[in-house]
């Protein structure tokens, strides 16, 4: 009368292989959240580095527009110096050339005035 079908062998035959199916799975569990948590922390260490890389880029980038700022200021006040300065030039040449025509009138009046003499 000690027969067992088959249903009670294979639930015995899973009774006594559970306990190697379970470490199996918890060793298998196991491996998997230490691969996640190294996968995890090498995403952590690249999103570090790619962030301060990018910080190290942006604070390059502030810095080369501040210089290149302060050139651009410093060239347009050359800029409106020199233009002052040829400014004031020009006014010279513009008296130069009125004290020429002046010279001129008066030298031509003079001529004038000496061919009148000498008749």
């Amino acid at each position: 009368m000690a027969r067992c079908s088959c249903y009670e062998k294979a639930l015995h035959r899973n009774a006594i292989s559970y306990p190697k199916r379970s470490y199996k799975m918890k060793a298998d569990l196991s491996n998997t959240s230490r691969d996640l948590v190294d996968t995890c922390a090498g995403i952590r260490v690249r999103q570090s580095r790619y962030n301060l890389a990018e910080e190290e880029s942006k604070q390059q980038n502030v810095e080369e527009i501040t210089q290149l700022k302060e050139a651009l200021a410093q060239l347009r006040a050359e800029r409106e110096q020199v233009a002052m300065e040829a400014k004031i030039k020009e006014e010279k040449i513009q008296a130069l050339n009125k004290d020429c025509r002046s010279l001129e009138e008066r030298c031509t009046a003079a001529e004038a005035t000496i061919g009148d003499v000498t008749k």
